[in-house]
């Protein structure tokens, strides 16, 4: 990955919630870091919604992430963006359930989330600060023409995540973006592993890197990878909260993207002990204009300006000794303060291969 700044930390414990793999509902999930991270430039929480917040049909948002470079192709090594627009529920073939799930794209595609993007943030400009509206989903291929990307409905599930993450153990102690990784943490300070008495709230993990593209519409949740939806489970099954089961010993990584890069260089930021305002980043996203073709990269999208995404989050799985990209997440933050620990993300990322 072509990332300048980059820090790798733990995950404490997670949880989901009533992941439905059959209709695609509740996909979101909590993670809690071993250490949280001080607010800086290059790491700062996205704001969320207020519960059941109005979606703002028609405004044009943001997706972000690490997704394939083509249909069915490779991830980028590049943290990309892309512009999609909230649609009315009447243009999305693919949501049931309007009250947990809705599209963002165009019914002429060209623009969409695509593998390897999972659990990453759709956030949208709200009185100067980005709101994270939605988590990426699943979809029918990448930005093909009447099938825009569908997304977790973030405001859904506010009480939700509050609730929850009182729930799950505690992080000890802070990290800085920049600084010698704690004890016990890989001394390489690139990346670490889930500590193996971590507690999943269980069930299947996508294999690399996490977005189905199917050729016709799917019967069936995440966007985890190709060629199909694994079906194996592991642990008791234990969802809506519940957390129970052991991680299996070669799911490991949450790598955390604190500060974004083009990948020459730069500045790893500046790191006081203030509070930053959620969903202020110091940096402005600048469009670079798109990248190649239509299905390129984040389909559609361009390169993000260094530190301009200071919430974005790369979830990874160590197997066999390679690591495999599985999802984005972002930073969010319940309450004040000046570091947090916990990342949202989607539920299929969680799931076991």
């Amino acid at each position: 990955m072509d990332e300048a700044t980059q820090k790798r930390v733990k995950v404490k414990d997670y949880v989901y919630h009533l992941f439905n793999t059959k209709t695609n509902e509740n996909d979101i999930a909590l993670l809690r870091l071993e250490q949280a991270v001080m607010h800086s430039n290059a790491t700062i929480p996205v704001c969320l919604p207020k519960q059941n917040e109005e979606l703002p049909v028609g405004k044009v948002c943001y997706v972000s992430g690490w997704g394939a470079m083509s249909e069915g192709g490779s991830s980028s090594r590049r943290l990309l963006q892309v512009d999609v627009e909230i649609m009315d529920q009447s243009q999305c073939k693919s949501v049931k359930n309007q009250e947990v799930m809705f599209c963002a794209g165009t019914v002429k595609g060209g623009k969409d989330s695509c593998q390897g993007d999972s659990g990453g943030p759709l956030v949208c400009e709200v009185d100067g600060k980005y709101v994270q509206f939605g988590v990426v989903s699943f979809g029918v291929g990448c930005a093909r023409v009447n099938y825009p990307g569908v997304y977790a409905h973030v405001p859904a599930y506010v009480d939700w995540l509050t609730q929850r993450a009182k729930m799950l153990r505690p992080s000890s102690g802070t990290v800085q973006p920049g600084e010698e990784p704690p004890s016990g943490v890989s001394s390489s300070g690139i990346f670490t592993g889930f500590p193996s008495d971590t507690r999943p709230s269980p069930g299947r993990l996508p294999s690399f890197p996490s977005r189905p593209s199917f050729p016709s519409r799917p019967s069936f949740p995440s966007r985890p990878s190709f060629p199909s939806r694994p079906s194996s489970s592991f642990g008791s099954q234990s969802f809506g909260g519940g957390t129970g089961g052991k991680l299996p010993s070669d799911l490991q990584d949450l790598l955390n993207q604190f500060g974004i890069s083009t990948g020459t260089g730069g500045s790893s930021g500046t790191y006081t002990a203030k509070s930053f305002e959620c969903g202020k980043p110091a940096v402005k996203s600048a469009r670079h204009g798109p990248i190649g073709r239509k299905f390129n990269r984040i389909v559609g999208g361009y390169e993000a300006t260094p530190h301009s995404l200071p919430w974005q989050v790369r979830v990874l799985r160590n197997k066999y000794g390679n690591m495999y990209s599985l999802c984005g997440g972002s930073l969010i933050q319940l309450k004040s303060g000046n570091s947090t620990d916990l990342v949202l993300t989607a539920a299929h990322c969680l799931e076991e291969r």
